[in-house]
């Protein structure tokens, strides 16, 4: 066993132990050997570890000091092999039966143990005896009534494990049950909302696609045969041969592909996919405006159809070109901020419950990871929605594809493109660039390595034999005493003794920078989910590939604004923890 584990079990099996007035203090020394003996033999007989102040704290320090030095001490033989009890007793020589001893010490008899000595506790009068281990004894080897080690569960004890938040108000939990409740049901329509879009913008692709088939012109009539002349007149010259326009197929009319001869088509629609001016639009964006309409107003259909259509309806633009998800995703957001609301309120009795801290502080670090997490998730669950709204229909015809490209594409090694591309049809959830993961990962580590800077604990007091994580703080962290004291000026203010009430501007460029990164990439995010037209329906069902194969990406500088507000917030952390 680590010296630090073993500090940690002599810390929280005596630290609410005094030694009454007239008492002999070097007792309570002694009975922290004795712990740290039985946790060096009978680690399993623990299952209670707290947090442990700093060294230099002001309360509790001393304590620290002779816990480390108990735990960090070699066990002498006179303390090994023997088991403890903390329990009343009237005398100092028996052990009362208020409450029922466990074994053995129910059948424990004077002569057989000898008192370490004698404490109050929260008002409580408990003594310490020890006694051998006798062979066949597999019960705890440290019995307290002051933390319950070795006792049943739920038996009353004089230090209950502690609590650190208080009961939630009961109408508070209501309306964080309600608010969970909502936030569901909410979350569950931006989900409905999105896969509705998904499917009417396919059946939209499917009679684009039919009604291209049926619009293409028929080739043209091979020219008729001469007539022959008459006898004995001479042959008529040979007629030159009427130039004939090859034919449109479904294929080569409106498509979707990129033209090397129209750079514009790189970045753009293709010229008969652009609207005009005075109603004049390509022809393809014409023909699409109708499709469109007439799916919208379409009456054989069930009711369960119907619905997703008029869900539909409310995302379609006023020229009736495109539809949108911006709506389902502002929904989908709405919803996990609200369960984050509720949860907050469940827990600790506030909305912003969730960015309360141990110190009972508003945790900025907190705050832009959750503002990260709602920016990302909401537009993946309405994009992976929209790609199941779209090609569920074909999902039975898709796997059987798949499956069929990939045993022939043993024969014939070109259907291996044809079996890379069903299989990514079979994925429905975007994809993220590594930008992004990097970004999440800036994100949750500057709130885990700020959850360890900001320890004021075990970090500082470890024993010599265990390795910290950090060295110990120089400065004391800032703590309020109740979470109803946390406040939104948290965010902005320093969090040591020395920097209290001050404003830190290593925390306020996090705010700045985090709040215009969320602001652009919300807005890409929407953007990128307003216009889907016929382009996008018909170049997914041609290429057979998700409308939404990817998140929006960020950029190397977005990602470093972002790196480098957070680096800056750290370094502000270590400077006031460790400044002289």
């Amino acid at each position: 066993m680590s010296a630090l584990t073993r500090f940690q079990i002599v810390w929280t099996e005596t630290k609410d132990l005094q030694v009454p007035a007239g008492g002999d203090a070097t007792t309570l020394a002694r009975l922290r050997q004795q712990v740290a003996a039985i946790a060096s033999e009978a680690e399993k007989s623990f299952s209670r570890f707290e947090s442990v102040p700093a060294q230099d704290d002001d309360l509790y320090g001393a304590d620290v000091a002779a816990c480390t030095a108990a735990a960090e001490a070699a066990v002498p033989d006179a303390l090994k092999n023997m088991r403890v009890i903390l329990w009343p007793s009237a005398d100092g020589k028996t052990l009362t039966k208020d409450e029922a001893l466990p074994a053995p010490w129910d059948t424990a008899t004077p002569d057989t143990m000898e008192l370490i000595g004698r404490f109050t506790v929260d008002g409580h009068d408990v003594s310490a005896f020890s006694r051998a281990v006798r062979p066949n004894e597999d019960a705890s080897r440290l019995v307290s009534l002051v933390t319950g080690t070795g006792l049943p569960p739920g038996t009353s004890v004089y230090v209950p494990r502690e609590v650190r938040r208080k009961p939630v108000d009961t109408k508070a939990a209501r309306v964080a049950f309600w608010l969970a409740v909502a936030s569901v049901a909410l979350f569950a329509m931006a989900c409905l909302w999105s896969m509705s879009v998904g499917d009417v913008t396919r059946m939209a692709g499917n009679a684009f696609a039919a009604r291209l088939a049926t619009n293409v012109p028929a080739a043209a009539p091979a020219p008729a045969a001469p007539a022959a002349p008459a006898a004995g007149a001479p042959a008529a010259p040979a007629a030159a041969p009427a130039a004939v326009a090859a034919p449109s197929t479904p294929e080569t009319k409106c498509s979707t592909q990129f033209d090397v001869r129209r750079p514009s088509t790189l970045f753009g629609a293709p010229q008969d996919w652009l609207p005009g001016t005075a109603g004049n639009d390509g022809v393809c964006l014409t023909d699409w405006l109708k499709v469109v309409s007439d799916v919208q107003n379409a009456s054989n259909r069930d009711w369960w159809s119907r619905t997703k259509v008029w869900l539909a309806k409310w995302t379609v633009s006023d020229s009736g070109y495109a539809f949108s998800l911006r709506m389902p995703i502002l929904l989908a957001m709405a919803s996990i901020i609200m369960m984050a609301l509720a949860a907050g309120l469940g827990v600790m009795g506030r909305p912003l419950g969730l960015f309360i801290d141990k110190r009972n502080r508003m945790s900025l670090t907190r705050v832009q990871f959750a503002i990260w997490l709602v920016i990302l998730m909401g537009p993946l669950a309405a994009y992976a929605l929209f790609n199941v709204g779209f090609w569920a229909e074909s999902l039975d015809r898709i796997q059987q594809g798949a499956a069929y490209a990939t045993n022939a594409a043993k024969q014939q090694p070109e259907l291996k493109l044809w079996e890379n591309k069903l299989s990514g049809l079979l994925d429905f959830t975007p994809s993220m660039e590594t930008t992004l993961w990097a970004l999440l990962g800036i994100s949750g580590g500057t709130t885990i390595l700020s959850s360890f800077i900001t320890q004021p604990g075990p970090t500082s007091a470890a024993p010599g034999g265990a390795t910290p994580v950090l060295p110990p703080r120089r400065t004391r962290i800032l703590t309020k005493d109740d979470p109803k004291d946390a406040a939104l000026a948290d965010l902005v203010y320093g969090e040591t003794e020395e920097d209290d009430g001050v404003v830190d501007s290593t925390r306020v460029q996090t705010i700045v920078i985090t709040g215009v990164l969320a602001a652009i990439y919300v807005s890409l995010a929407l953007e990128a989910a307003e216009r889907i037209g016929g382009l996008s329906a018909t170049g997914a069902l041609a290429e057979a590939r998700q409308v939404f194969s990817s998140m929006p990406p960020v950029s190397a500088t977005f990602l470093w604004l972002l790196g480098l507000s957070h680096a800056t917030l750290l370094g502000g952390k270590l400077v006031g923890a460790y400044k002289q």
